[in-house]
């Protein structure tokens, strides 16, 4: 009873946790979110599952000791307990089935709109949209990561505070400390693999790889303590915490090492202007992708300045025709590096006012990312 409070307060607060995140999704457009919200929710929903079936198997394990005629006991202590539990957690797998299909759907819906949307904003070649994926795979399992090791490191620090096994343990204290470690530099070490990546900071990503080892490395070092395997053993929920919060570590080491295989390739500077693009609130489906413009190099802290300057002009003229597609003079802090492409919109004529003034419709401008190596394989 005292483990299943405590997995009732953890799906609580994975409750709170997954709303967050969702609210975070919908107002960043972020796909990653959606993905760590979907990944979290097919594992709340087979859990839920288990739930039931375990439940009904401890019901039956004991009526069989203690409740059954001709046991000792003959008396059915739990029958209450277990007929209003498992009603409950029928209710609560139906709910999180229903809850699982409704935002499979919307997450594959928004998901396309997020990536349609940011791919036409900044145009790329394939190897830098493999790599952009990859770095998405990145941020959800970072994502997930947040809730999924706070909540192991807890609940193996309150094993071993407040239950038996802290006083057969012959090393509690070394075991709590590593698990306050953990928590307390979780946040941290999570701030040092993002930004690795995004900044491609090599120091950075080192720091993030070896944090990543000693901290499997210590995990793995407590097994070999008979009383942890039996804990993890006998409580279903603190192993599942542990093995996917070990599996998520192990993931993000992997493309972790596989974007930094491919610093210096354009994954940046993508990322870079396309921050600058939206914070510049630029409209995506006005934008045309064209990957194969070159030979231009801009900085990125002046586009908002040059493309305000440039379109600043009036939008009717008394010509009779007037048209223009000159670019914006942008550079990027690293020019040996791949360099995106910016085109000013182009003007056309439409039709003339009754005032003898010409209007104009501004055609989508195209927005190019034109790389130094196009052949990059990943």
């Amino acid at each position: 009873m005292h483990t299943a409070k405590r997995e009732d307060i953890g799906m609580i607060f994975l409750q709170f946790y997954l709303f967050g995140i969702t609210f975070l999704a919908l107002l960043w457009n972020s796909v990653p979110h959606l993905m760590a919200v979907i990944s979290a929710r097919t594992l709340f929903c087979a859990w839920s599952l288990y739930s039931v079936w375990r439940t009904i198997h401890q019901k039956s394990v004991f009526y069989q000791l203690v409740g059954q005629p001709g046991t000792p006991c003959s008396i059915e202590m739990f029958s209450l307990y277990f007929e209003q539990r498992i009603a409950y957690q029928i209710t609560d797998a139906t709910l999180s089935v229903l809850s699982f299909f409704v935002g499979a759907y919307f997450t594959w819906k928004l998901t396309k709109v997020y990536n349609n949307q940011s791919f036409k904003t900044v145009g790329a070649p394939e190897h830098v949209m493999k790599l952009y994926k990859f770095f998405h795979g990145l941020q959800a399992c970072l994502i997930l990561e947040v809730f999924v090791i706070a909540a192991a490191m807890a609940l193996w620090a309150d094993q071993f505070l407040n239950s038996y096994i802290g006083t057969l343990s012959e090393h509690t204290k070394i075991y709590v400390t590593g698990f306050i470690a953990t928590g307390v530099l979780l946040l941290p070490w999570l701030g040092a693999g993002w930004y690795a990546i995004r900044r491609e900071h090599k120091v950075m990503m080192i720091c993030f790889l070896a944090s990543s080892f000693i901290m499997l490395f210590g995990w793995t070092v407590m097994f070999y303590s008979q009383i942890v395997r039996w804990t993890f053993l006998m409580w279903p929920n603190l192993a599942c915490y542990t093995v996917a919060a070990q599996l998520l570590v192990v993931i993000s080491v992997a493309l972790g090492i596989i974007c930094c295989r491919h610093y210096g390739e354009g994954l940046a500077q993508y990322l870079n202007v396309e921050a600058i693009l939206s914070s510049s609130n630029f409209a995506a489906d006005r934008f045309e992708v064209d990957v194969e413009k070159n030979g231009m190099s801009y900085d990125s802290d002046a586009i908002i300045y040059e493309l305000s300057r440039k379109n600043s002009g009036k939008s009717r003229f008394s010509g009779e025709s007037f048209s223009t597609a000159s670019p914006v003079n942008l550079k990027l802090s690293h020019p040996e590096q791949p360099q995106p492409t910016f085109f000013l919109p182009t003007l056309s004529k439409t039709r003339r006012g009754s005032d003898g003034s010409s209007s104009f419709d501004i055609v989508s401008p195209t927005v190019g990312f034109s790389p130094l190596r196009r052949n990059s394989k990943i």
